[in-house]
């Protein structure tokens, strides 16, 4: 029973309901939570953040759907209440000029682009996010964009933005940091465009990453693209990493293509399912899609092409418009698609994955690195990576996938790669599970920030208590 609990806010003490919170994929946790409440609008967040104040009740916040990971949603203390954000799912605005739309955490990627696609736009997207995942939870947690020639800060694609602290107290971020509620700053035509602010604050990065430790977003302005009048599709491939990576670089910089990314051909099969060959030899691929919009579409796309044949003949690789039975427009839309499953889970029953940044001049060497120790000690069968180009294509986001593969094997095979790419200068900006006390344990000159930014925004410790080590951070 929730005493003194908000009236008019929805609650459920469903014992399977809960059971189903108390879990995920990746982590079965041992604390049931007490109840599921699930707050219609942002005042009833307040409500429910200021109750939890008075008395001392955690909250963990959760806004996707469906089958969850990683074990950031999983109460890691006796006694929460899940804040249920799912209902919250409106489309509060777009604008196809600025290509931005204003919308609340419910909204999941099995269900933006229906949202948007009556003002000629589409979401920017990670990699095959699964349909039941929150854009703004995605956003948040810095999941790497496909498009890295938008992506031109860590911050992106958010514009303003609104969010509870754990204190209760309202904070609008960048441009939406002016007088007035929403409502009223539509009305009078305000863009909410920018995201850091207000003035020399930017609590918008200090929120991301922190997996709902600190505030609980209530709608965000996120940057979309607009859908393409014409799109064509390319693999180029080589049996090097480096050439690919440079590459990528070099196609970020002259302004050539949309989606972008890197994929040994075990990620290729993960994506496009179990069972299928590849016979082209390449270890490598590159895929790319170039498009136009409202501007001339077809001559944008023919010297995107053309840009993009000369990159690829330079450097020594092969482009085609297939690869094996996968074509590389059908592969785009695919890409386009959300299934209720995650696309790592659906290849096999277990999987288990390690992700960082690294420079872009260092990831061949520290992907090459690893393989080479991976192959030295016999660690289990090769890894499925994905290597994505962001910010501009200054650094990358390096994800690798053992599926399919004896837990002890393949956490063999996880430590010997966070122990090579950490000894190359990798970032684990994400850490979750296993390799979190890692990341924070490497980072000890940021304990100090962490302890003081939790006692500012959550002084009581409401929100989503245990999932970031703020207690060895005081200590």
């Amino acid at each position: 029973m929730l005493i003194d609990f908000p009236k008019g806010i929805a609650t459920s003490t469903d014992a399977k309901a809960l059971s189903a919170f108390a879990r995920d994929e990746d982590v079965t946790g041992v604390h049931i939570p007490r109840a599921i409440a699930r707050p219609a609008d942002e005042d009833q967040v307040v409500e429910m953040v200021l109750w939890a104040n008075s008395k001392q009740v955690p909250l963990v916040p959760v806004s996707s759907t469906g089958a969850r990971r990683r074990g950031d949603t999983v109460p890691a203390v006796a006694g929460a209440v899940i804040m249920d954000l799912s209902s919250m799912n409106a489309l509060i605005h777009a604008d196809g000029r600025d290509k931005i739309a204003i919308i609340e955490p419910g909204v999941t990627f099995g269900a933006v682009d229906d949202l948007l696609r009556p003002y000629g736009l589409r979401a920017l997207r990670p990699l095959l996010p699964r349909a039941g995942k929150s854009v703004l939870a995605s956003h948040l947690e810095r999941e790497p964009l496909l498009n890295p020639g938008v992506h031109w800060d860590v911050a992106d694609p958010f514009g303003g933005t609104c969010a509870i602290l754990g204190t209760g107290d309202r904070v609008l971020t960048g441009s939406a940091a002016v007088e007035g509620s929403l409502s009223k700053q539509l009305q009078r035509g305000h863009r909410h465009m920018v995201a850091p602010g207000p003035a020399a604050i930017d609590l918008l990065r200090v929120l991301q990453g922190a997996q709902g430790t600190l505030g609980i977003m209530t709608w965000g302005a996120v940057y979309c693209e607009p859908v393409p009048q014409a799109e064509q599709s390319w693999f180029i491939s080589s049996d090097r990493l480096r050439p690919l990576v440079d590459l990528a670089r070099e196609l970020t910089h002259r302004r050539v293509g949309t989606a972008l990314f890197i994929a040994n051909g075990q990620q290729i099969r993960l994506m496009a399912g179990r069972g299928m060959t590849l016979p082209h030899p390449a270890n490598w691929t590159l895929f790319v899609t170039v498009a136009g919009d409202q501007h001339r579409p077809s001559e944008k796309v023919a010297w995107q092409n053309s840009d993009l044949a000369r990159c690829a003949s330079n450097l020594g690789a092969l482009m085609s418009d297939a690869l094996g039975a996968i074509g590389a427009d059908a592969f785009a839309e695919q890409l386009r698609r959300s299934n209720e499953a995650n696309y790592k889970s659906r290849a096999g029953s277990t999987y288990t994955e390690l992700f960082f940044l690294q420079s872009s001049s260092r990831t061949a060497a520290t992907v090459e690195r690893a393989l080479d120790h991976l192959t030295a000690l016999d660690a289990g069968p090769d890894p499925a990576i994905y290597i994505q180009p962001v910010i501009q294509g200054v650094s990358t986001h390096v994800d690798f996938t053992w599926t399919d593969v004896d837990v002890k094997a393949a956490e063999k095979a996880r430590q010997l790669v966070i122990e090579t790419s950490r000894n190359s200068g990798a970032f684990f900006s994400r850490p979750y599970g296993a390799w979190k006390d890692m990341a924070f344990e490497q980072g000890r000159s940021v304990k100090g920030m962490l302890a003081t930014t939790k006692a500012l925004l959550d002084p009581n410790g409401i929100l989503n208590p245990g999932q970031i080590p703020y207690a060895s951070a005081i200590a």
